[in-house]
């Protein structure tokens, strides 16, 4: 079971979004230990594995930076792993200028 990470107008095939990224079942305690450090409501979203979400520019670029923030800090390698993850398919919305959505699968 995967979470897709797709990039565009919308998530729908007739929109052609970029699918940018997935999180894994296996991924999910990963993303609990992020939470565990820092309480942001991306990180619960993308964690709500089996519900479609969608994210707006303006959450990205905030997300963008509480991400950044956690760069410095001690984290285990399956964290940095799952940040610099996150940080790639944030950025790329962001680069695009467009918004990002997770598709259950």
């Amino acid at each position: 079971m995967v979470y897709l990470i797709v990039v565009g107008k919308s998530s729908l095939a007739k929109d052609a979004p970029d699918i940018v990224g997935q999180i894994e079942f296996s991924e999910l305690a990963v993303l609990s230990k992020l939470i565990k450090r820092r309480d942001m409501a991306f990180l619960h979203d993308v964690a709500c594995f089996f519900e479609d979400r969608s994210f707006s520019l303006p959450v990205l670029q905030e997300t963008q930076a509480d991400l950044f923030a956690m760069l410095p800090e001690n984290l285990a390698a399956d964290e940095r792993a799952m940040l610099h993850k996150l940080l790639a398919v944030v950025g790329y919305a962001c680069h695009r200028q467009l918004p990002m959505f997770g598709v259950a699968s």
